[in-house]
């Protein structure tokens, strides 16, 4: 019976361990490195704005110098306040000396002490990838403090998040009104087809709905439902409890003494509420007097 392992087999094993170790060490090695190039990239971003902040701070003139791996902020005595190197893999389209000049002021300034008159550009290339970089200035005469030219300003994004807030108010109100439009239009529609349920009804002479003469019938809301369970069905869209109805009886029309039969007029109103206030509809139409008084009426030429 064997009681352990054979010099082959721990050697096996100690290969296959030191594989699986340097395969790690590897994708380590490799993590580190790609986090040391994306930490290089963003300080070269500010490594403008930080030198001319420490010219103006320090009220001197100061020179970026760039050695083929490494970016050093200069005093003219070429003490190094600041320096930058490059990681392996990275690699700067710049010419090895002075790159560029900053002034008290925080102005920058090429590399012979001029005043830019255009950007001054560059790349980094990391691996396969190239990143440009522009450097402007900001101020008056030229000069100024340095300007990446990767993005926008505070100032410009507070001006376009307020062009932005006005343009969605704007919006907003018209959207709104056009929605209180449409609600009012509905509603409308709907008292209207209240209105024509009534009014056949009150044409038809039903005595429950025919006031006495000068006086009206009001049936207030929630109450209309009640008082007419068919009227849903006959008005599809529209919730009666939401509507009030008013009817009165406005007399015999004077013109109406010549026709020989007693006819009086009534005034039908269809209200609701909406938008903290009472919105109405009406409308006019004959019928007999209440209680049938008089003679029946004949039928009107031209009108059922």
């Amino acid at each position: 019976m064997r009681k352990g392992f054979s010099v082959i087999e721990l050697l096996v094993v100690l290969a296959v361990l030191a594989v699986i170790f340097a395969i790690g060490a590897f994708n380590a090695r490799r993590t580190l490195l790609s986090q040391e190039q994306a930490a290089f990239l963003r300080s070269l971003q500010g490594l403008f704005w930080e030198a001319a902040t420490e010219a103006a701070s320090r009220g001197e003139n100061l020179v970026l110098h760039f050695t083929g791996q490494r970016l050093e902020v200069r005093r003219t005595d070429g003490t190094a306040l600041r320096a930058l190197d490059l990681p392996p893999g990275v690699s700067l389209s710049l010419t090895p000396g002075v790159v560029a000049r900053f002034t008290p002021p925080g102005k920058v300034a090429d590399q012979d002490g001029r005043n830019l008159r255009q950007p001054l550009s560059f790349t980094a290339t990391v691996g396969s990838k190239t990143y440009t970089y522009t450097v402007s200035l900001i101020g008056g005469n030229g000069g100024g403090a340095v300007k990446k030219a990767l993005g926008l300003t505070l100032v410009e994004v507070l001006v376009a998040i307020a062009v932005l807030s006005l343009v969605l108010v704007a919006m907003n109100a018209v959207l709104l009104s056009s929605i209180r439009q449409t609600a009012i239009s509905g509603s409308r529609t709907q008292a209207v087809q209240i209105l024509n349920y009534l009014g056949r009804r009150v044409v038809g002479g039903e005595t429950a709905l025919l006031p006495p003469s000068g006086t009206a019938k009001v049936y207030d809301y929630g109450s209309l439902g009640t008082a007419f369970p068919d009227l849903p069905r006959e008005v599809r869209f529209a919730d009666p409890a939401l509507y009030k109805v008013e009817i009165a009886n406005r007399g015999s029309p004077s013109w109406a003494s010549g026709l020989g039969v007693a006819v009086n007029a009534y005034r039908i109103r269809v209200c609701w509420r909406q938008a903290g206030e009472e919105r109405c509809t009406e409308a006019y139409t004959l019928s007999a007097p209440p209680g049938g008084a008089g003679p029946a009426a004949p039928p009107l030429p031209g009108i059922n």
